[in-house]
């Protein structure tokens, strides 16, 4: 029982009353040096026992902190074991720890540190609601089960067409496809504003060049609502210039095109921050581009030419 006392004891918190014996012997020192020592002595305490008393204080004041860090760290598997699948994750990183632990190999042990902050990196950056998608079309499939899934009602994109080839894969097909599904069946409404290369959509043109026209009027045709904007109307306002999809109040997808328009990286993120400054950004594009609608009505009644449908 005297052992369990002692381990009992170490761990009381900074407030037990042990803590505060420095701070009465101080006390009770320094009384005395006023009371019966000489001027010299009671200045000399004063000052020294007030820096000790200060330290004490400031010691006090960051234990808490240090101890809750600590129990944050020793309750973590019982909070995970509280989510289920994400225990499961811990478990399985955790033996993979243990086991790269065992190999003694400098070589292989310098190897894994390398691979594991690299690991480390990508974890933080999960646990800041955003997953990164490297020049892969994968992203495809999370896009449509997030237009799909419930609680999305609205979808607005800003496509940066770059050239002739934007979306005509595929891949984007399939992705426009959707969009025409859901836009039909009313579960989505879909916006897109489409900023187009001047050489899409000269200076002197009514409407961009035939083959994007055609691809936006096809998206204007099955409902959608699509407003269009020259590169260049946004050079003071470069920010403005990026292609993103805002997923409802829910998430931003971020898409990275190379000159071919090929996706090199998407990025999709669940931080409010972020898509709260999107939505911002998308309000002020809002005030550069036109709606196809009414670009459609002017040139109607300018050209004799009807647009493709």
């Amino acid at each position: 029982m005297a052992h369990q006392t002692n381990s009992t004891t170490k761990l009381l918190p900074p407030n037990d009353r042990h803590f505060w014996i420095p701070f009465a012997v101080c006390a009770v020192s320094l009384v005395a040096a006023l009371l019966f020592g000489p001027g010299w002595l009671a200045n000399l305490l004063i000052g020294t026992q007030t820096s000790l008393l200060v330290g004490c204080a400031a010691w006090q004041r960051h234990q808490p902190e240090a101890q809750a860090s600590q129990s944050s760290l020793l309750e973590s598997p019982f909070e995970l074991a509280r989510t289920g699948e994400l225990f499961d994750d811990y478990q399985r990183l955790t033996k993979s720890l243990l086991d790269i632990s065992r190999v003694t190999d400098p070589i292989f042990r310098n190897l894994a540190r390398q691979r594991l902050a690299s690991i480390n990196e990508e974890a933080a950056q999960i646990a800041a609601k955003t997953i990164v998608f490297q020049g892969t079309e994968t992203w495809r499939i999370v896009y449509d089960q997030l237009l799909r899934s419930p609680g999305i009602h609205q979808y607005r994109s800003v496509a940066w067409a770059k050239n002739r080839h934007y979306w005509l894969d595929e891949p984007g097909r399939k992705s426009l496809q959707t969009n025409y599904e859901l836009q039909a069946s009313g579960q989505v409404l879909v916006e897109r504003i489409v900023i187009l290369a001047d050489e899409l959509w000269p200076a002197d043109a009514a409407l961009p060049v035939d083959l994007m026209r055609q691809w936006i009027h096809e998206q204007y045709s099955q409902g959608l609502l699509v407003r269009l904007v020259r590169e260049s109307a946004l050079v003071n306002e470069p920010d403005l210039i990026a292609d993103i999809g805002l997923y409802g109040t829910r998430a931003l997808g971020i898409q990275e095109l190379d000159a071919e328009c090929r996706t090199i990286r998407f990025t999709l993120t669940f931080d409010f921050d972020q898509l709260a400054a999107a939505e911002a950004r998308w309000k002020r594009l809002n005030v550069y581009a036109a709606p196809y609608a009414s670009l459609l009505n002017e040139f109607w009644l300018t050209d004799d030419e009807s647009p493709a449908s």
